[in-house]
């Protein structure tokens, strides 16, 4: 007769496989083949920049380690003037392939960019992310990104 997993008293049941390993914040992901591993989770970091026309730069904590796998914009109004140039840095050094362009032509609040980045994109815990406007663009033009972060 078999037992149910529920009726197991508690000094009888076990951890997951790899619990023992496993660091404070990570959580387990099935591998879709009956087993799993734990890992740090996939999460999104957003963060605002008011009037993306101004040469500026706003940061966002990197909570775990991680890889940026994607870099998102959104503007919130039409661009004037010029494109606008977003770069990404970790603790100062560039993102490859973390480069936006929001283009000015045809722009209106609500258009969605995006980069994936190449090389250095690695952070760890506690790395400052840095997303930079070029302030090319005129106007009052404000952004919003988000970041996605897959933990390593």
């Amino acid at each position: 007769m078999a037992q149910e997993h529920v009726d197991i008293a508690d000094g009888e049941r076990h951890e997951p496989k790899g619990a023992a390993s496993a660091t404070i914040g990570e959580i387990w992901q099935s591998d879709g083949a009956e087993s799993g591993s734990f890992k740090q989770p996939t999460v999104a970091l957003t963060v605002k920049m008011e009037n993306i026309g101004t040469a500026q730069s706003v940061w966002v904590v990197a909570p775990f380690a991680a890889e940026i796998e994607t870099i998102y914009s959104i503007i919130n109004a039409a661009l004037t003037t010029a494109d606008e140039s977003i770069t990404v840095e970790i603790n100062g050094v560039a993102v490859g392939g973390g480069n936006i362009t929001i283009t000015q032509s045809g722009s209106a609040a609500g258009d969605l960019d995006s980069a994936t980045p190449t090389g250095a994109k690695t952070v760890a815990a506690g790395d400052k992310i840095e997303i930079i406007s070029a302030g090319s663009s005129a106007g009052t033009v404000d952004a919003t990104f988000t970041l996605i972060l897959r933990g390593n």
